[in-house]
């Protein structure tokens, strides 16, 4: 099984010289060992970037799907 993110309208807040974090609408969509999917999921994420020792990395990823409501 895999899980395939799309970003939409993504938006990037500087906390500091050495950190970043992205917030963004994304749709995910499972797709399976057989070659089905599942419907698109409407959802947010944040992502979390660290610079360390010069280098961009990624710090923490956190996504969840919006309920039935929200949508």
């Amino acid at each position: 099984m895999a899980v395939e993110y799309q970003a939409i309208d993504p938006t990037f807040n500087i906390l500091g010289p050495n950190t970043v974090i992205e917030t963004t609408r994304v749709t995910s969509r499972l797709e399976m060992e057989d070659g089905t999917s599942s419907p698109v999921i409407p959802g947010i994420a944040t992502i979390l970037y660290q610079k360390i020792d010069g280098i961009w990395k990624l710090g923490h990823v956190h996504a969840t799907d919006f309920p039935p409501e929200e949508q």
